[in-house]
């Protein structure tokens, strides 16, 4: 662990941009490792989703009281 930090001290000290990109890139790499699994689950897509089963629940209550279900 020495070895790594005293090699990107070194590092930081020569090309801090070189450096900083590297940082950035492990960062981009490493994000959907540690964030929660919500792709795809945006707050305008869950309202939608909600919209559209209610609207399936009402559709099948009218159906199942017309007596067509």
């Amino acid at each position: 662990m020495s070895g790594i930090s005293i090699f990107l001290r070194k590092a930081w000290a020569n090309e801090p941009v070189v450096c900083f990109s590297i940082v950035i890139g492990a960062v981009g790499l490493s994000l959907p490792c540690f964030v929660p699994k919500l792709w795809g689950r945006y707050p305008d897509k869950i309202q939608t989703d909600e919209r559209s089963a209610m609207t399936e629940a009402a559709r099948l209550q009218a159906l199942e009281r017309s007596g067509l279900l």
